[in-house]
């Protein structure tokens, strides 16, 4: 079972709907995997740790829920991402079928397509 993350994006005062960015998923056993891509302008894990950064943190126009609609702090977002780094690595098992997966300059896994 997994638990996919999304950055949400202050919702509109008058409709109430709101903007949300798929951060990626974290299933048990495995290393977090993040969603990356040019679409998002988004290439790494770093990248993902600046925009929480400027949108979160320093804007406060955002902030990160799970899919279950549980809201939580970027510390303990990116302490659940820690925790999972000594896990089973998507690139090991995937890397002969998609090649939209990658390890990162950082070691962590990262995927350039949508994923559920």
């Amino acid at each position: 079972m997994g638990t996919n993350y999304y950055l949400r994006y202050t919702p509109c005062k008058t409709c109430k709907k709101y903007d949300e960015l798929h951060i990626g998923k974290q299933s048990s056993g495995w290393k977090f995997l993040f969603r990356t891509g040019k679409d998002l302008d988004i290439l790494s894990s770093y990248d993902w740790r600046l925009r929480i950064a400027f949108d979160v943190v320093a804007q406060k126009r955002a902030k990160i829920f799970d899919e279950y609609d549980k809201e939580i702090s970027p510390k303990e977002f990116f302490e659940n991402v820690e925790k999972n780094q000594g896990k089973k690595c998507h690139i090991e098992y995937y890397d002969s079928f998609r090649s939209s997966d990658f390890t990162d300059e950082f070691g962590y896994d990262c995927c350039w397509n949508e994923f559920c």
